[in-house]
C-alpha cells in the first residue's frame, strides 16, 4: 500500500501513517496526537465548523486463510479518520459547496496501465509537455503492457524482463510503417518479422527502452510500491559494445565546407544564418538558441578581479519566457556573443528586429512538440549538412558543434570550470570542484572562448534588412494567429514556402578570429 506521512512535531516525531485503500482513507494505531494536528489544521483552513472531531476506532477485518492451530497475536487496530462529514460536524454557514476531488487510490495490486498514467503525469508537470521523453515512455510503457500483460506491478518477474527483452532483440525497426502490424499481437510481429527478414531495431535502440523500463520501476520503488526492479537481471552491459560511438566534432575542413560563401548565401531565412554560427561560437544546444527572445541578447556590465568595468553583449539562457524550457536548472546561464558574430553583423541584425517589433530572436519557427529546434536540427542535418555541404556521417550533426569548442577548449587547456559554466553543466565530480571552485565569471567565458582557435571562414557579412521580406511574413502569420485566437477562431496553419528574401548578398570576405 502506499502511505504519506503526515503530523509531524517539531522533532520530526513519525506519529501516524495515512493509507489509502480501495474501502477509503484510514490512519494507523497510536495515532491521536496526529488525528488532533489534522483535525486543527482542517478547522483552520475552514473544512470544519469545530476544532475537534471525533475519532472512531475500527477492529481490523480477519484475514481469509489465515487460521491456524497456533493463536496468533492479533493485528493491532485500524483507526479510521475520516468518517461521514455529516457524522463529524455541521457545516459552517453559509453552506459552500465543496468541489470534488478525486481521490487516487494505489496498493499493492495496483496494474501496470494505472501506474503507466501516475508515471506519465507525474513526467507531465513542469512543462516538459509533449516532450519526445515523454513519448518514448508512453511508447515502451504501451509495449511493455501488450507484451507481458495487464498485470499488477508487484506481479512483474524476471521472467517477464527476460521475455521483453528478447521481444526487444526481435522486434522491427519503423514497426508503423507496415500497416499490417497495427492489429496484430507483439508475438505475431515477431513472427512476421522473421519471416519477412525484415530489419530490427539497433541494440542502443534496445538498450534505451530497457533503460526507460528502470526509470518506471525506479520510480514504482521510490513510491513504495515495490521492493525491487524486476529488471535489475537484465545486463545493460550487453549492449555496451555495439552501441554507436559517441558525436565527433566537426574538422576544420568540414567548418569550411558548412559555412561556405554560396552556402550561407543561399540561406534565405535568418535562423539558417545564424543559428549554426551560434552553435558553433559558444557552444549552445540547438533548443536553447532557437527559442531565444529579442530581449534575451542583451548588455551586461560587469567587473573583473582587477576592478576594471567591462561591457558585454551576452545571451541570456532562461526558462521564464513563454515556452521557453531548458534541459537542467544548470543550463541557466549568461553566455557572451562572440566577437565573430559582431563581425558578421549580428548587431545590424538585432536593430533589424527591434525596427520590425519582434519578439523572438528567429521569427518563424514552429514551437509545437518539441520546440523550435527541432526544425532546425532536421533542416541542418537533412539538408545542410548531408546533402550541400557534403558530411554524410551519421556521428556528426548539428549537436556536434558542443563538441567541437569543447574539444578546441580541450586542447588549449581551458579550465573545466569555465567550460562548465559555459556549456550549462552541473559542477564537477569530486568535493573540490563541487565545494571549493568557484564558477566563471562572465568575463572569464569571454576570454575563453575568444581565445579558441576558430579557422577564418568565408562568410558573406549581414546586410541590413537582409531577411525583412521573411521576417514581415512570419510576424504576419503570428499576429494573424493571435487575433484568430482572441476571437475564437480556429487557426489554420497554411502550407507551403514562406516569401523568399529579395537581396543581393555581399561578396563574401574572410573572417579571421580576432
Amino acid at each position: 500500500m502506499f502511505s504519506e506521512y503526515g503530523g509531524t512535531s517539531p522533532v520530526q516525531e513519525h506519529l501516524y501513517d495515512v493509507v489509502a485503500t480501495p474501502s477509503g482513507v484510514r490512519l494507523s494505531p497510536n495515532c491521536e496526537r496526529g488525528h488532533e494536528l489534522v483535525v486543527d489544521l482542517m478547522a483552520r483552513l475552514g473544512l470544519f465548523a469545530e476544532s475537534r472531531a471525533p475519532m472512531t476506532v475500527v477492529p481490523p477485518q480477519p484475514t481469509v486463510g489465515a487460521a491456524s492451530a497456533t493463536a496468533a497475536p492479533s493485528p493491532a487496530p485500524v483507526v479510521n479518520s475520516v468518517p461521514p462529514r455529516a457524522a463529524l460536524v455541521e457545516p459552517a454557514a453559509p453552506p459552500v459547496a465543496a468541489a470534488a476531488v478525486p481521490e487516487v487510490a494505489i496498493d499493492d495490486d495496483a496494474s501496470l496501465s494505472r501506474l503507466t498514467a501516475l508515471h506519465l503525469s507525474n513526467m507531465d508537470r513542469g512543462g516538459l509537455k509533449n516532450r519526445s521523453s515523454v513519448r518514448e515512455r508512453r511508447y515502451i510503457l504501451g509495449l511493455l503492457e501488450q507484451i507481458i500483460g495487464d498485470k499488477p506491478a508487484t506481479a512483474v518477474t524476471a521472467a517477464d524482463a527476460e521475455m521483453f527483452a528478447d521481444t526487444l532483440a526481435q522486434w522491427p525497426a519503423y514497426r508503423h510503417n507496415h500497416a499490417d502490424f497495427a492489429h496484430m499481437s507483439p508475438a505475431a510481429i515477431v513472427k512476421r518479422t522473421e519471416e519477412l527478414e525484415l530489419p530490427t531495431i539497433q541494440r542502443s535502440t534496445q538498450a534505451k527502452h530497457i533503460k526507460a523500463i528502470n526509470a518506471f520501476f525506479a520510480w514504482c520503488i521510490e513510491a513504495g510500491l515495490l521492493d525491487q526492479n524486476p529488471f535489475r537481471f537484465i545486463q545493460l552491459s550487453r549492449y555496451r559494445e555495439l552501441m554507436p560511438r559517441k558525436k565527433e566534432p566537426f574538422t576544420e575542413e568540414d567548418l569550411k565546407a558548412l559555412f561556405s560563401a554560396k552556402r550561407i548565401a543561399a540561406c534565405d531565412q535568418p535562423h539558417k544564418f545564424w543559428v549554426p554560427l551560434i552553435a558553433m561560437l559558444t557552444g549552445m544546444r540547438v533548443n536553447e538558441i532557437s527559442q531565444l527572445f529579442r530581449k534575451d541578447v542583451r548588455v551586461e556590465r560587469v567587473r573583473d578581479t582587477k576592478g576594471v568595468e567591462h561591457t558585454i553583449l551576452c545571451f541570456e539562457v532562461t526558462p521564464h519566457r513563454k515556452n521557453q524550457r531548458l534541459k537542467t536548472p544548470y543550463a541557466q546561464r549568461l553566455i557572451p556573443v562572440h566577437s565573430m558574430l559582431l563581425n558578421l553583423g549580428f548587431q545590424e541584425y538585432l536593430e533589424d528586429l527591434d525596427r520590425l517589433g519582434a519578439q523572438h530572436l528567429f521569427p518563424g519557427l514552429n514551437w509545437s512538440g518539441d520546440g523550435p529546434g527541432r526544425a532546425m536540427t532536421q533542416w541542418f542535418n537533412a539538408k545542410h549538412r548531408r546533402q550541400e555541404a557534403g558530411i554524410d556521417v551519421p556521428t556528426k550533426t548539428l549537436h556536434c558543434f558542443r563538441h567541437t569548442i569543447n574539444t578546441l577548449a580541450d586542447r588549449c587547456s581551458i579550465p573545466d570550470s569555465i567550460m562548465t559554466s559555459l556549456n550549462g553543466h552541473a559542477d564537477g565530480e569530486g568535493v573540490r570542484a563541487r565545494t571549493y571552485v568557484a564558477r566563471a565569471t562572465l568575463v572569464e567565458c569571454q576570454q575563453a572562448i575568444e581565445s579558441l582557435p576558430f579557422p577564418a571562414l568565408g562568410v558573406p557579412r549581414y546586410q541590413t534588412g537582409q531577411y525583412d521580406a521573411y521576417l514581415r511574413h512570419a510576424l504576419s502569420a503570428v499576429e494573424h494567429e493571435t487575433n484568430q485566437r482572441k476571437a475564437g477562431k480556429p487557426v489554420a496553419r497554411k502550407r507551403g514556402r514562406p516569401a523568399k528574401c529579395q537581396h543581393s548578398p555581399s561578396p563574401p570576405r574572410p573572417l579571421a578570429p580576432p
